[in-house]
Order: C-alpha cells, then sequence, then structure tokens
C-alpha cells in the first residue's frame, strides 16, 4: 500500500492512521509499519501529504483499561506523532484527529465508526484543514 500510495499522481495526499490496526498489532509493530509508510511517502510527488492520527473513539473511554482499544488508543496517536516529526520534511502535516472528528456524536452506536452526520461533518472539517482555512462550520448543515 505505501508504494502504491507513493506512485499516485496527486498533488495531496491525505492518510488517517491507526484505528484498523489497534486490535492487529502491538506498539513496535505499529511503529514499524508506520515509519516506513511515511519513509516510503517521502518518494511521493504530492506537494503536501496530511498525515491524521487516531480519531477519537471508544478507546478515550473505555471502561475496560486492559482492551486494546483503551491501551492502544493513546500509545497509537504518540506514535504516528512523533513518526510525522521524525520525517524531516516540509510536505508532511501532522493533523489531530480531533480536529476532524471533533464530537462523539460523530461517531455510530460503535463509537468506532462514523455515523452518516458524522461523515459530513468529519469531511467539511478535512476540507478545512487541506485548505487552510479552520472555519469548522458546515454552510448547508442538515437540520436534525
Amino acid at each position: 500500500m505505501a508504494d502504491y500510495l507513493a506512485e499516485l499522481s496527486v498533488d495531496v495526499l491525505s492518510l488517517e492512521i491507526g484505528v484498523n490496526m489497534v486490535l492487529f498489532f502491538d506498539e513496535e509493530e505499529t511503529c514499524r509499519r508506520v515509519e516506513y509508510l511515511l519513509e516510503t511517502l517521502k518518494k511521493s510527488r504530492a506537494s503536501d501529504i496530511f498525515v491524521i492520527d487516531m480519531f477519537p473513539n471508544k478507546g478515550l473511554i473505555a471502561l475496560d483499561q486492559d482492551s486494546a482499544y483503551y491501551r492502544h488508543y493513546r500509545s497509537f496517536k504518540e506514535i504516528v506523532r512523533q513518526a510525522a516529526l521524525k520525517v524531516g520534511d516540509h510536505r508532511f502535516h501532522l493533523v489531530k484527529g480531533e480536529e476532524i472528528l471533533k464530537d462523539f456524536t460523530y461517531l455510530s452506536t460503535d463509537l468506532l465508526h462514523p455515523s452518516d452526520n458524522g461523515h459530513i461533518r468529519m469531511g467539511a472539517n478535512l476540507a478545512d484543514q487541506l485548505t487552510g482555512r479552520r472555519k469548522g462550520v458546515l454552510q448547508h448543515e442538515r437540520q436534525i
């Protein structure tokens, strides 16, 4: 996947790293994979590469502190942050997941995946980040 992304003929890349790795990898393997991905993306022709750390999810509020979601949420966010800072390429921009998913009401009942309205709000917030506009307000928000 890293090689494929690096070869795309695009102006901008954006990627969220973390949530799909929570249940399957420990911190060491996650760090290795994230660093490989970002180093490989340095070959990309994209003028901007937005690296989004993990979106807020049930890992923030899990009562079971032994669950992978609870344990890995914080450590994986830090792994992505450190790797993005270490990459040493001005095209890379770290975006905190909580800047995109600003509220738990964006999530569906599993507290992991965005709801339909959450996708809309997250898309608007991501667009603000990508374009440098930090309005964060939908112009034509659907009333619920």
